[in-house]
């Protein structure tokens, strides 16, 4: 359960927009950054702490400077780099990996080398009792791993076609891992790179991991908006899972995280924002603040659970849906190990992902060219996918999303595509009937 909470803690855990400064995102961006771009901040009692109020700035923010950070290494030579906020430690592992070869340092290098070992171990123990000696001892650190890494080099033939993953640390320090090739780059992996194209079900949708981890992120703050406005199908959802795993023998897959604590899925979008336009946080702000929590707040567990019990039915049905919420994992539609009984919820209650969600050019410029023109030439008209035919991918993906921007007037998007650009998600992201007849997980 929530140690230490209040009735306001509880109404302000998915509603809050502020992100504390021990944040990796505020620790990677900077107070001071995000301050000299307009980003306002709120000290708590004892300015222990400060949270960066403004969480879409902060996260546009972090997501320019490791953009940046990937330009960097691409400057190097590497062909691609995947970034993502929180490290993905799978990404890579059908990927050939290529290893550096080690070399010597130069003559001047190797002088260096040795007068900073020298010099941190001089000042290894000062710096545990005094700041200045610390920041020299972790400046010294930083150039001496710097001299490391010039120890091992990659072909150059073999890092042309090859990338890595860029994330952040816990402490918020950007971190890469490189040197994979991916199937369809990969000269030795021909006939795998065939196999790969008949079988699309790995991915459904085309898309990049890192952007399907987002898209059901998004996908999940609908979902939970519309378990708290359909309490009903919420409370029956979560009890059936519950009952059902505690009757049951061996595992059974749930939408839950039924441990019944929080389930740990991204705060929506964490990679890119909202990648486009959301609407609902205020209904979502609405219901929660109107939830019963006197009884919350009663320090004594018996007395507290009494209080509980005076509720009425409707009380603790929206309690039982605000819990249903609050433990719900992302998912999409086309996930192979998709749990049908949230789709069949999501379809019970009409959930309707484009009501919610219309994505801007933040999302387009995540996909491919292909995709882009593929979007392009269904939901608008051919004449807009030659116009834009031509473009560079980041012009295009910025057309496509002022065509999709409700409050814009692209040009050569008519009434008939503005309602279809209106109604359109990814594939991934929309609601389909689950078919009892089939079963599911």
């Amino acid at each position: 359960g929530w140690q230490g909470a209040t009735a306001q803690t509880v109404r302000h855990a998915l509603t809050s927009d502020e992100v504390a400064s021990s944040d990796k995102l505020a620790l990677f961006v900077g107070r001071e950054a995000y301050e000299a771009a307009g980003g306002d901040i709120r000290g708590d009692l004892f300015q222990d702490l400060v949270y960066f109020k403004d969480a879409e700035l902060l996260t546009r923010l972090a997501g320019e400077k490791l953009e940046a950070e990937a330009e960097r290494l691409k400057a190097k030579g590497w062909a691609w780099i995947e970034l993502a906020f929180d490290e993905d430690y799978r990404a890579g592992e059908k990927m050939r990996r290529i290893h550096p070869k080690t070399v010597e340092l130069s003559p001047e290098d190797q002088e260096a080398f040795e007068r900073l070992t020298a010099r941190m171990a001089d000042i290894e123990d000062a710096a545990e009792q005094d700041d200045d000696a610390l920041a020299e001892f972790e400046r010294i650190e930083a150039e001496l791993d710097a001299l490391r890494a010039k120890t091992e080099v990659f072909r150059p033939k073999e890092q042309a076609i090859a990338g890595g993953f860029l994330s952040l640390d816990y402490h918020g320090n950007p971190k890469a891992k490189l040197g994979f090739i991916r199937a369809e780059d990969d000269p030795k992996r021909a006939e795998e790179r065939a196999k790969a194209a008949e079988g699309k079900a790995v991915q459904p949708s085309g898309y990049a991991r890192s952007l399907r981890d987002d898209l059901a992120a998004i996908r999940l703050e609908i979902l939970q908006t519309e378990l708290l406005t359909n309490p009903l199908i919420a409370r029956d959802l979560l009890a059936f899972h519950t009952v059902r795993d505690a009757l049951s023998n061996g595992y059974k897959a749930s939408p839950f995280e039924l441990s019944a604590h929080q389930a740990h899925g991204r705060r929506c979008a964490s990679e890119k924002g909202d990648m486009g336009l959301y609407e609902g946080r205020e209904r979502v702000a609405e219901l929660v603040a109107n939830l019963s929590l006197d009884w919350f707040e009663v320090e004594n567990d018996a007395e507290s659970f009494e209080a509980f019990r005076q509720l009425s039915e409707d009380e603790k049905i929206a309690l039982q849906a605000y819990a249903a919420a609050h433990m719900l994992k992302p998912q999409l539609s086309d996930e192979p190990g998709r749990v049908a009984t949230l789709e069949h919820a999501a379809h019970s209650m009409g959930v309707d992902t484009g009501a919610y969600w219309t994505p801007g050019t933040g999302f387009f410029e995540r996909l491919t060219k292909a995709q882009l023109a593929e979007i392009a030439l269904t939901q608008i008209d051919p004449a807009f996918a030659q116009a834009h035919g031509k473009d560079k991918k980041a012009a295009y993906a910025e057309a496509l999303g002022k065509a999709f921007d409700p409050n814009g007037k692209a040009l050569g998007v008519n009434a008939a595509a503005r309602k279809r650009l209106a109604a359109w998600v990814p594939d991934c992201m929309a609601v389909a009937a689950a078919d009892p007849a089939k079963g599911g997980a």
